[in-house]
């Protein structure tokens, strides 16, 4: 019976906080999309941006590296997982800015 009495005091509280809750998410969702990430490839050939909400931006890639892969199936291969990998990368860091920016406002 206890428990229950608890559990309803917490609903209660949160209802109370709702609006400075869904203020604080608003703020988390604007702050994020503003943060940006960027992130290259090891060898530098490739560049991604990705906003805090996870959306990308940009992706760059080095002339020699679009020159070589016109003509070559290997360089083309290789591009193709040094994208994927730079995208992942660029993902995670934003998912790390996202748990940055929630932790801060819930401080």
């Amino acid at each position: 019976m206890f428990d229950q009495l608890k559990m309803m005091g917490a609903v209660a509280n949160l209802m109370k906080n709702k609006e400075a809750i869904a203020e604080a998410a608003a703020r988390v969702q604007e702050n994020l999309e503003k943060r940006v990430v960027t992130v290259e490839a090891p060898d530098k050939s490739i560049s991604v941006q990705v906003n805090g909400k996870l959306a990308v931006l940009e992706i760059r890639l080095a002339d020699r590296v679009v020159k070589d892969a016109a003509s070559n199936t290997e360089t083309q291969a290789k591009m193709e997982k040094l994208i994927v990998g730079a995208v992942n990368a660029a993902m995670a860091r934003a998912k790390e800015i996202i748990q940055e920016e929630i932790s801060t406002e819930t401080e």
